[in-house]
C-alpha cells in the first residue's frame, strides 16, 4: 500500500474496514448533483486527456474532511482511504469541488463545458506525494481496489 497524504470520502452506505473493490470500474456511475450533459461531456473530456473516465469510473474523494463529512449519509460511513498500487490521481488545484466547476457552466454545450475544464488546469499523476500538503480539494482516483479505514 502507499503512503500519502490523508484522502476522505463520504459515503452513502455503511462499509467495513478492509480492501474494497472499485465499483465504478465495472458499473460507472450516474451523476447525482451534477448536470448529466456535463457529466457525459467532462467524461469524455477526461478521457481524452488521460484515457479514464474520470467523472464515472473513479473513486472520487477528498483530501479535506469537512468537504468528506458533507458527502456521508447518515447512515454512511466517513472513510480515510490508503491507495493501493496501482493507481492514478486527477485533481486541480483551482478546483475544490467539481460541482462548483459546472455551476460556472450555463446552457452546457462541448464547447462551453471543454472551456471551462482546459481553464482549471487538470493534472493526472501516479503518485499521491507529488500533490501538495496543503491542496485541500476533490481528487479522481483511477484504482482497481483501496484499503478503507472508517473514522
Amino acid at each position: 500500500m502507499a503512503e500519502h497524504i490523508p484522502i476522505f470520502r463520504g459515503f452513502h452506505i455503511k462499509l467495513h474496514d478492509g480492501t474494497i473493490e472499485n465499483i465504478f470500474k465495472n458499473n460507472p456511475r450516474c451523476p447525482i448533483d451534477t448536470d448529466k450533459v456535463i457529466h457525459t461531456i467532462s467524461d469524455s473530456w477526461f478521457y481524452a486527456r488521460f484515457d479514464i473516465y474520470a467523472r464515472s469510473q473513479t473513486l472520487i474523494c477528498t483530501t479535506d474532511i469537512v468537504q468528506a463529512i458533507k458527502y456521508k449519509s447518515e447512515d454512511g460511513s466517513l472513510g480515510k482511504i490508503t491507495l493501493i498500487d496501482p493507481y492514478k490521481v486527477i485533481y486541480s488545484e483551482n478546483v475544490r469541488d467539481f460541482l462548483e466547476c459546472s455551476h460556472e457552466i450555463d446552457n452546457p454545450s462541448e464547447e462551453k463545458v471543454h472551456e471551462c475544464l482546459q481553464s482549471k488546469n487538470f493534472q493526472c499523476v501516479s503518485d499521491i506525494n507529488s500533490i501538495s500538503s496543503s491542496f485541500k480539494g476533490e481528487i479522481m482516483i483511477d484504482c482497481k481496489e483501496y484499503y478503507l479505514h472508517n473514522i
